[in-house]
């Protein structure tokens, strides 16, 4: 029997708009993030869960949601996304996605919907975290879409080209190492020197840094640069896209990367994990 889906994020603004009343949500079919509970009760206090089981019990005033016959899991996130308008936030909602990682976008857009966010707004779509504006060269990808947006040309002006992006309103930073060759064309991209001074710039402001790759090569740049994770997979010569395990030296980087990122002090890296994104 399939079950219909119930938003975490839907069941999280109720208790929101409840306020200091706690949120009791019972007989719920639970996915926690590891195992599935066939009936199971959620407790909600202060806008976060405070406690999950079959024999929990609602406390004095709660506000009781009864989600028999629905399933609730914790809200999915959407690792590389590119936001266009408010309904996209909304439709995202809509499949259950609760946060959207946008890797490139008007930074004047993001900013506003992160605003209002901020006020308690947007109740109704997906939380929203944004790069705004990437880091690219000069006539490198991100500058084909006739929009206007400002280009690095090399590693003196890295750090101020990055501060600018922050005063924008960027959560992370997004770079492009990407010549295009992948795709048998040829367009400029960040040298590894730029690049190195821009993850490096993004590191000193607490910033993760993601880089968006094409090529093995390109991977290797990122990664040994120091960059907290990358975009995409390498394209395979005369091949399509491809979804299968990394290449060995590739793997070797990323827990290398993986490891340094654990052990450094927080000045030096500004995350504990990598992530990697299609």
């Amino acid at each position: 029997m399939r079950l219909p889906p119930l938003s975490a994020l839907l069941l999280a603004s109720a208790a929101m708009l409840q306020g200091a009343q706690p949120t009791f949500i019972q007989n719920a079919r639970v996915f926690d993030g590891v195992r599935m509970l066939p009936r199971a009760n959620v407790l909600i206090v202060d806008d976060k869960i405070q406690a999950a089981g079959r024999d929990l019990t609602p406390p004095a005033g709660a506000h009781i949601i009864d989600a028999a016959g629905k399933c609730l899991l914790p809200g999915l996130i959407d690792a590389h996304t590119h936001i266009q308008s408010p309904e996209d936030l909304k439709t995202a909602l809509a499949f259950g996605v609760t946060t959207y990682l946008d890797m490139f976008t008007l930074h004047t857009m993001a900013a506003a919907m992160r605003a209002e966010q901020s006020a308690g707004k947007g109740l109704d779509r997906a939380d929203l975290r944004s790069a705004g504006t990437l880091v690219t060269a000069p006539g490198g990808h991100g500058t084909e879409y006739g929009v206007p947006i400002p280009t690095l040309a090399g590693p003196k002006d890295a750090q101020a080209f990055v501060d600018a992006r922050i005063a924008e309103g960027s959560d992370y930073i997004k770079l492009v190492k990407d010549d295009g060759s992948a795709f048998g064309f040829h367009r400029p991209t960040l040298d590894r020197e730029t690049l190195a001074a821009a993850i490096a710039a993004a590191h000193l402001r607490k910033k993760p840094a993601i880089v968006h790759i094409a090529t093995l090569q390109d991977a290797r740049d990122a990664l040994e640069s120091g960059a907290d994770g990358i975009a995409h997979i390498r394209r395979a010569k005369r091949t399509r896209w491809l979804c299968r395990p990394p290449h060995r030296s590739r793997t070797r980087l990323i827990a290398a990367r993986h490891r340094l990122a654990r052990t450094a002090p927080a000045a030096e890296s500004s995350s504990s994990t990598l992530s990697f994104t299609l």
